[in-house]
Order: C-alpha cells, then sequence, then structure tokens
C-alpha cells in the first residue's frame, strides 16, 4: 500500500502528456505515492511517452495499455489497480502543484478526513482564474468534478464506487456526489493545487454538438440509484434536490439555447424537458431551502438578484425571460 495514488487516464493528449507527467512525478513528497497513467487505446505518441516515464520513474509511474472504452472505463480500471490508501484523479491535459500530495495527505492525516476539496485554477491561453469552491457549511454545493478532490479508497471499495460508462457528459457528477452521500466528514484545502485546462480543442467539455448534455439526465438518475440502494436517499433527498436544480435547470440552459437556436419552439420544449424531468423526482422543487436561500450566491450570480422570478419565467417558456435574461446572464460567464 501506498498512501496516495493518482489515476490519469490518457486518449490522445501527446501535446499536453509531459507537463502533466512532469508536475505529478516532481513532488519531492514525503509521503509513499503512485502515479496510474491508463493509455485507453491512443493512436498518437501517448503510449510512447508514457512508456519513457515508466521506465524512468519505475517507483512511482504505472502504465497500463487498453483498448478505448472512455474516460469513465479508464477511471475505473485505475481505482481498481490502485493501491493507495486516499485516492485522486488528474486528467491527462491538466497538471497540478508540485506540492499536491503533501498538501492534501497533510490534512487528510490530521483529523482522518473523507475528503479534501481544493480550488481550481482554470487556464484560458495565458489568463488564469482561481474558481472557488464555497463550501464551508454546505459541501454539496461543491463542485461536480472529480479532479481537485482527494478521496479515501476504503469507500470507495466498501460501496463499490464507479464512474458511470457511456456518459460523456455528467460522469464526474454522479461519482463525486454519490461519494458525498457516504462519507462522514470533508475539508477544504488551502490553496489550490489543481490547473484545469479549459476549451481545448477536442476535447469533451469543448464539444457542444449534438444533444451530449442530456448525459445530466442518466448522470443523475445513477445519483438517485445509489443513493436509494445506500440507503441515502431520504437523508439526502433536498441536497439531491438541489443538485438537480443547478444542473438540470440553470447549467443545462446555454446547451439548450445553443443546441437549437434559432428554434425557439424547440427550446422551449427542451426547456420543458428539464424541469419534467426533476419534477417527476421533486414536484415541490421551487421550495428548496438550499435554493430560496442560494447557500452559495449561484442563482444571483447567474440569473440576476430576481432569479426565482427569471427562472419561472424560462420555464415557462417566456420568450422575453429566455433571450434576454438567460442569454445576457449565462452566455457571459
Amino acid at each position: 500500500m501506498v498512501d496516495l495514488s493518482v489515476i490519469v487516464p490518457i486518449y490522445n493528449l501527446e501535446s499536453f502528456l509531459e507537463e502533466c507527467l512532469n508536475s505529478l512525478v516532481k513532488q519531492n513528497s514525503k509521503y509513499s505515492y503512485e502515479v496510474i497513467c491508463i493509455n485507453d487505446g491512443s493512436t498518437d505518441r501517448s503510449g510512447e511517452i508514457l512508456q519513457s516515464y515508466a521506465n524512468k520513474y519505475p517507483n512511482i509511474v504505472r502504465v497500463f495499455n487498453k483498448e478505448n472504452e472512455g474516460v469513465s472505463a479508464a477511471r475505473n480500471f485505475g481505482i481498481s489497480n490502485s493501491l493507495g490508501k486516499y485516492l485522486t484523479f488528474v486528467d491527462g491535459d491538466d497538471w497540478v502543484s508540485e506540492q499536491m500530495v503533501d498538501l492534501s495527505l497533510d490534512l487528510l492525516q490530521s483529523n482522518n478526513y473523507d475528503i479534501a476539496i481544493s480550488d481550481t485554477i482554470h487556464v484560458f491561453n495565458d489568463n488564469k482564474i482561481v474558481v472557488e469552491e464555497k463550501i464551508k457549511h454546505f459541501v454539496f454545493n461543491t463542485e461536480n468534478h472529480a479532479c481537485g478532490k482527494i478521496f479515501k479508497k476504503s469507500l470507495i471499495d466498501k460501496y463499490n464506487l464507479e464512474f458511470p460508462r457511456g456518459i460523456k457528459i455528467g460522469e464526474d457528477l454522479s461519482f463525486t456526489f454519490s461519494y458525498l452521500l457516504i462519507c462522514n466528514n470533508y475539508t477544504k484545502i488551502k490553496d489550490p493545487y489543481y490547473y484545469y485546462r479549459r476549451n481545448r480543442s477536442g476535447s469533451v467539455m469543448s464539444n457542444r454538438k449534438q444533444s451530449k448534455y442530456k448525459d445530466i439526465y442518466r448522470a443523475c438518475n445513477n445519483l438517485i440509484e445509489f443513493a436509494k440502494k445506500n440507503h441515502k436517499y431520504t437523508l439526502y433527498k433536498e441536497e439531491i434536490e438541489y443538485i438537480f436544480i443547478k444542473n438540470i435547470i440553470v447549467r443545462t440552459l446555454p446547451k439548450t439555447i445553443k443546441n437549437e437556436f434559432p428554434y425557439y419552439k424547440k427550446i422551449k420544449l427542451n426547456i420543458k424537458e428539464q424541469a419534467t424531468f426533476i419534477e417527476q423526482f421533486f414536484p415541490n422543487w421551487k421550495n428548496n431551502q438550499y435554493f430560496r436561500k442560494d447557500v452559495e450566491g449561484y442563482f444571483v450570480d447567474k440569473l440576476g438578484v430576481n432569479y426565482i422570478k427569471n427562472l419561472n419565467g424560462i420555464i415557462t417558456g417566456n420568450l422575453f425571460y429566455i433571450f434576454f435574461i438567460a442569454f445576457d446572464r449565462l452566455f457571459k460567464k
């Protein structure tokens, strides 16, 4: 066993991979750690680069080659082959600070926390913006992504927790919030360590074509199923409801408008579909305490101080609210 396993899925990332791996092998940590690289059927030089690092750093880097099945399958493969007491995920086109291991494990080991969450540094060309995780009193408002978080391996094993396969957008949501349902405590890492490369050409998050954004329905279904299976649904129903409101309604709105613009009827139908999906689980979602209090300032930021009125207007298909409020507020973010 080692203290930390870092799981890195790779598919055709030859241009970014060395920066990622260099940040991981140069940790100079007092803790033991491994870097598990899953080459998910790459057809470029990624496999060659990975092997060179495995040869140079045999005590740190472990490389597995498999046929292409997507990021969820690659991460699940990494989990099943990991040896760490804790584990985390780094995408092969991102990188971390050289203090990542010590920053994380110093904090986790001190109070035996189940998860540690860090702010992330979003990198767009030469610009770097720190995206804050506002989780002082309410951990369920954390960002969906599994990167920038350190998980306890024993909990993942105990509940057979996996990333859902066949989902392009939302697989992190399902995994992250399922884990939060089963953990006992959490902590915030003071200094951000994760550098997230935004809008890389060819990445899943940069590709807004077709209707991949509707995968979020499947991700939320998986979360509901996990909660019910493990007897957490009743206890955390309002928290799950809040996650649905953020991700099914507000975060999906820009994608809905972009994909169907300028066909107003299609936009209206898709927005109605989003609301209907939530209402089948949570018919009274508009009364959710976390939503109405806007515990993290998320809805004011996205839809303005009259966010409840504005959101009602959008859901009821009012053209003014859809194009002059939703478009103006959401597309500037």
